[in-house]
């Protein structure tokens, strides 16, 4: 597994954004692969997926071949996890609308 080490500074997403994406004219600039990258990230954020996990994504992602295992089992989990919480998700929902139904009535 790759953790980031406990002495490096974790680069937000605005810090990434003005460090590698200007023109000369001071505009930002973004890629296909940048567009892509913050839209897993948002995914993965929203859906639970820890940062550590993340980090060890995209660490895995940039040599793909080596580690598409990992990656695929990586993904497999977090699928899972997140069909366990969508599950749990409509429970509440159900007992939500179980609620109000008995408000109303």
């Amino acid at each position: 597994m790759i953790f980031p080490h406990p002495r490096c500074a974790i680069m937000t997403i605005p810090d990434y954004f003005r460090q590698y994406l200007r023109t000369e004219a001071n505009q930002r600039l973004y890629t296909d692969e940048h567009i892509d990258r913050l839209q897993a990230i948002h995914c993965f954020k929203r859906t639970g997926l820890s940062l550590a996990k993340m980090h060890e994504f995209f660490e895995y992602s940039k040599d793909l071949p080596a580690h598409i295992d990992d990656i695929i089992r990586m993904m497999e989990d977090h699928e899972k996890n997140v069909i366990c919480q969508m599950e749990k998700l409509q429970q509440d929902l159900k007992h939500i609308h179980q609620k109000v139904h008995y408000l109303i009535s």
